[in-house]
């Protein structure tokens, strides 16, 4: 089954390298019974418009969320009955505000935490996890220890995966490394998983309707993966599942109930995850038809549902980032600057922008930076002054996806030229290009200067800061916005070390797992010292490569060299699992601090925290990092994943056999790198057991908060614990 328009050769494959028996059945018993004609089968818009001709489409546009909604509705050809379900939407809703046994915050208050101590389950599914590790013989086993050494849970390294952005290039490519961790034991040694963007999908997947079966995770997205999920046919086929309307509407009326006014891309969350969720491969017994389920959609029913909080599986932390720009205060209820045009001079003038760091965890969402968390079942409702009586059930996984995936709110400059190719033709589409090219057309003289600003609006969001109390060196008067906008954590930086490097948790090694479409450019070490540099640490490769050449290799008449064994062999030797050690910057004794750095909360056990002038605590120690990208490997040296067309960050159709080339080729890749994780993983075990054995505390991380902001390192430690209400 090839995809309309990519041949076997466009798509990575030689002619004789297709399925073998195996895997046709693998997949035609998943998805066999879903693509059923040609007719259903979408061809990508991937080339560029004809800038000199007319587009109809885009003369149209769709310019707001009630033309939005009459398209889609014009969209579902099915009969009547279709719109009595999207009537139907607003009374399952009234109905869910009473169902305490699937909503039990129903019952619930919530609370701003402000500090940055573990979230106490976190901090003991730490410890259960690390038993659970040294009892099961795991480590000692994947690490090569004699048969009578017994591993003490206090030597168990703390080791995390992270996956990178890169749209569904990264969702499949990490669902891969989960089964081939799994496949060769290793799993089972993973104390956190955090995606960027793409790698988001992989763990809303992965502990949702996957049941904690990242191959079944593959074979789901095999089924589907042959629609744009913002297409009018996903649209059509999840409204023809039972109670398909509830998930692609439900998810906004919880917003217009909080207050909160939707926007375009609340509607794209709930349209795209709906569709993308859907378990067309297979149903349930008793089922008709595939359905969507509402337990799939609660991110904080996870940590019982599967296992984290029995330390089954690893704890896991999806990311978005908020821009924050330089003010001393917010001008107006709703905006930080008085004029709202980004190319006014208050705009302009503004030294110093960054990306503040937020994280989704099934316990709490929250910002080290702000030193603010809430448990995730209650985001989404308003909070003031720290505190909220507000009750409603827990906002959709799709939405909080569509916070971490939404790269269409980043900077106009890094979407203008790839927003054209890759949406799919129809209503979403067609307001998307419309009004990029409005921009284009009305004032192509500030195309660059807006590329640090937001074409898109953000996803609205209650703000849980708002009100709060205000504290030096924390904040830039954010607790005075009602609204908190969230995007895509890779407009920040690619990869989820942030997580990593909060002041609590003990990360040993960190397996970062890259699918940035720069990965041959030898960009990486300059992203991870981009973050450390926020975070405190140093981060310094053990082995110096040589320089890659200008890739790709262009033959005497300026093609592209094909790739072959050897060339991909000797071009990235060394490349596909590269150590880099983190080395801490800062000591936090107050020594040698630069300017603007203060130690801001004492935290009992874990001592007191160095913060930057940005208010970013820094690293309280050490760490390994292994470097992964995503590169061609010579077990099939036709596929290059950065450069192969429908392998793109913003390729959202995807035909299974597209789908088995990378897996292909990203389950070589960790299989030849197997002996580098497994060295330093080993390497970590030894460090904590010859600390232990030499009378070297442990790091103990804190859990009772002092409040109390700007404190020296001596009033720190003279001052009692106390318990954070």
């Amino acid at each position: 089954m090839s995809e309309p328009g990519i041949t076997a050769e466009h798509s990575g494959l030689h002619p004789e390298d297709h399925w073998t028996g195996d895997d046709h059945a693998r997949f035609h018993n998943a998805a066999g019974a879903v693509v059923t004609s040609d007719e259903q089968q979408e061809e990508p818009d991937q080339t560029l418009p004809d800038m000199s001709m007319p587009n109809h489409e885009e003369k149209k546009g769709i310019h707001s969320m009630h033309e939005l909604g009459h398209a889609l509705k014009e969209s579902v050809k099915h009969g009547a009955h279709k719109m009595h379900d999207l009537l139907q939407v607003n009374s399952h809703f009234k109905h869910d505000d009473k169902d305490y046994h699937l909503y039990p915050e129903l019952e619930w208050d919530a609370e701003l935490r402000r500090n940055n101590a573990l979230h106490l389950e976190e901090l003991q599914f730490l410890d259960t996890r690390r038993k659970r590790i040294a009892e099961s013989g795991v480590l000692a086993k994947f690490i090569g220890l004699p048969p009578d050494e017994v591993v003490n849970p206090e030597d168990v390294p703390i080791i995390g995966i992270g996956g990178s952005g890169g749209g569904y290039r990264a969702c499949f490519g990490l669902l891969t490394v989960f089964a081939a961790c799994k496949e060769v034991e290793m799993w089972d040694l993973i104390s956190y998983v955090a995606g960027v963007s793409g790698s988001c999908w992989s763990l809303g997947a992965y502990y949702t309707f996957a049941n904690r079966d990242a191959q079944n995770a593959l074979d789901h997205f095999m089924a589907n993966a042959h629609r744009h999920p913002i297409s009018a046919s996903a649209v059509n086929t999840v409204m023809n599942s039972p109670n398909g309307a509830d998930f692609l509407f439900g998810p906004l009326l919880y917003k217009l109930k909080t207050g909160v006014a939707p926007v375009i891309l609340d509607l794209y969350s709930t349209v795209v995850h709906s569709y993308m969720f859907l378990p067309l491969h297979r149903q349930e017994p008793g089922e008709m038809h595939a359905q969507l389920k509402k337990e799939w959609f609660q991110w904080s029913k996870v940590w019982e549902r599967s296992g984290i909080k029995a330390g089954e599986e690893p704890f896991p932390i999806l990311t978005a980032v908020r821009h924050e720009r330089p003010w001393r205060d917010w001008k107006s209820k709703t905006e930080p600057f008085g004029d709202n045009n980004h190319t006014s001079k208050e705009h302009q003038e503004a030294e110093d922008a960054w990306w503040q760091w937020f994280e989704i965890t099934p316990l709490e969402l929250g910002c080290d930076e702000l030193e603010g968390w809430v448990p995730t079942w209650a985001f989404g409702r308003k909070f003031d002054k720290g505190l909220t009586g507000m009750r409603l059930p827990e906002q959709s996984l799709a939405m909080l996806l569509g916070l971490s995936t939404s790269a269409p709110a980043g900077p106009l400059s890094s979407y203008l030229g790839t927003i054209y190719r890759n949406l799919p033709k129809g209503p979403f589409g067609g307001m998307m290009r419309g009004f990029t090219k409005e921009i284009e057309h009305i004032a192509p003289q500030f195309v660059e200067r807006f590329g640090d600003h937001h074409p898109i609006h953000a996803c609205n969001e209650a703000n849980p800061f708002f009100g709060a109390e205000q504290e030096p060196n924390r904040g830039q008067g954010f607790e005075n916005s009602p609204r908190l906008h969230l995007i895509d954590a890779g407009m920040g930086n690619n990869m989820p070390t942030y997580s990593f490097i909060h002041p609590n948790r003990d990360v040993d090694v960190i397996l970062n797992f890259d699918y940035s479409s720069d990965v041959q450019k030898d960009a990486a070490l300059e992203r991870v010292n981009d973050m450390g540099k926020d975070k405190g640490l140093k981060f310094q490769p053990r082995t110096k490569l040589a320089e890659l050449p200008p890739l790709p290799i262009l033959d005497d008449k300026g093609k592209p060299k094909p790739w072959t064994a050897e060339t991909l062999e000797k071009t990235f030797e060394g490349r596909y699992a590269q150590v880099i050690d983190g080395v801490r910057m800062y000591n936090h004794t107050g020594d040698g601090l630069p300017e603007g750095f203060h130690f801001h909360t004492q935290e009992r056990p874990g001592g007191p925290i160095l913060y930057n002038k940005r208010h970013q605590p820094q690293a309280r120690r050490d760490m390994t990092m292994v470097y992964l990208p995503l590169l061609p490997n010579k077990v099939q040296p036709e596929y290059d994943p950065s450069n192969a067309p429908w392998s793109s960050s913003y390729n959202l159709v995807w035909t299974p056999e597209q789908i088995q080339t990378l897996e292909k080729t990203q389950k070589q890749n960790f299989n030849d790198s197997l002996d580098t994780i497994r060295a330093v993983i080993k390497e970590a075990y030894n460090k904590r057991k010859a600390d232990r054995l030499s009378g070297i505390k442990p790091f103990t991380p804190a859990t009772h908060p002092v409040r109390g902001a700007n404190i020296s390192p001596e009033e720190a430690v003279s001052q009692p614990s106390q318990s954070s209400s």
